[in-house]
């Protein structure tokens, strides 16, 4: 690094150290101790004997974080991510204008490891409730099997929202996998019996985050999907690492796709995103290097959501991979957020 470089950088390390002087104290005032419950994830897993895999990533962690946070305090934007501007330094962190309740929402067989990346961002970035779900294979190709986890998933929003009813809730969604199992959730959360609940649980939703997601799926992107799930490798572009396994399951789901349950699934998340789905401000996080996902599906479904309302804003990156946006750009991956919830947020009561 050039000596022009590094007074470059202890300049603006030292520019960040004033502004985090004078944001200290306002910030950890509106991070003061609450009066809430501390509640573990135990607590919110006894649906019953109901299966609670998908939550054991968050087991035995509170999901509230009362106590002020004193980890630096970002206020800035690194710039143009292509420029590679990062700050290593410095931990990336999601600055919220008051706490809020987080449904992180992952990929289709996601891992935990993977995905506490994103509930331990907001965590770590104040007084929030984060609740970690994980759709499997089964549950997005599957659609009695996407029902029954929907189901579950409510009822733990539900105990969060009956609990602590006073909270804006933000739903971080991730890839396609992500993007039906939030459709099959809209869907169900209209049929919830209690009118009351069922108008707070879909109103009180300030903001969706989409990362990486959606995109119309075939038996190609289909099956590269899996073969990354299955040998937990990021997703091959098209034409990349053809072979006997990939042929023969996008041959499998050739078959699968052309099958009424796969076409009635299809039809009712796409129905549910634009009839069900609430009309909140929405921030589409995608990239042009997405080998799963290409940017036209995104911006076509932009525009869908556009039509029905709905306020939306974007960032596209021009090489990150499929839901790799953070791993190669933290602070600006945070920044966005951060910028997003506080438009969300300006006029929520």
């Amino acid at each position: 690094m050039s000596w022009a470089s590094q007074a470059l950088r202890q300049s603006a390390l030292k520019m960040l150290g004033a502004r985090l002087n004078q944001r200290t104290a306002v910030l950890a005032a509106s991070f003061a101790p609450r009066q809430h419950h501390r509640r573990s994830i135990h607590s919110l897993n006894q649906f019953d004997g109901r299966n609670t895999e998908p939550y054991e990533h968050l087991r035995g962690r509170s999901l509230l974080r009362p106590e002020p946070y004193a980890s630096p305090l970002i206020f800035y934007s690194t710039g143009q991510s292509e420029a590679g501007v990062e700050y290593p330094d410095v931990p990336p962190l999601i600055i919220s204008p008051s706490p809020c309740r987080v449904v992180v929402i992952g990929w289709m067989g996601s891992r935990a490891r993977y995905l506490r990346k994103y509930t331990s961002l907001w965590q770590a970035s104040g007084d929030h409730e984060v609740l970690g779900i994980r759709p499997s294979v089964a549950q997005t190709l599957l659609r009695f099997k996407g029902v029954v986890a929907a189901g579950r998933d409510i009822d733990a929003v539900a105990r969060l929202h009956i609990e602590n009813p006073a909270l804006p809730t933000f739903y971080h969604i991730f890839s396609t996998g992500g993007f039906v199992h939030a459709g099959t959730m809209w869907r169900w959360m209209d049929e919830v019996e209690d009118v009351m609940l069922r108008r707070d649980l879909l109103e009180e939703v300030a903001g969706i985050i989409l990362d990486s997601a959606p995109s119309r799926v075939d038996e190609d992107i289909a099956a590269r999907a899996v073969m990354s799930v299955l040998s937990n490798q990021p997703a091959l572009p098209p034409g990349a690492g053809e072979g006997p396994v990939l042929g023969a399951a996008r041959n499998v789901l050739r078959l699968w796709f052309n099958s009424s349950s796969i076409k009635k699934r299809e039809e009712e998340v796409y129905e549910a995103w634009y009839n069900r789905a609430p009309y909140c401000p929405q921030l589409y996080l995608y990239s042009e290097g997405d080998p799963l996902v290409p940017p036209s599906h995104v911006e076509q479904y932009m525009k869908v959501q556009e039509s029905r309302g709905v306020e939306v804003s974007s960032y596209k990156w021009r090489d990150s991979g499929h839901c790799e946006h953070f791993r190669r750009y933290p602070h600006e991956y945070a920044f966005q957020i951060s910028t997003f919830i506080s438009k969300a947020l300006k006029n929520w009561s």
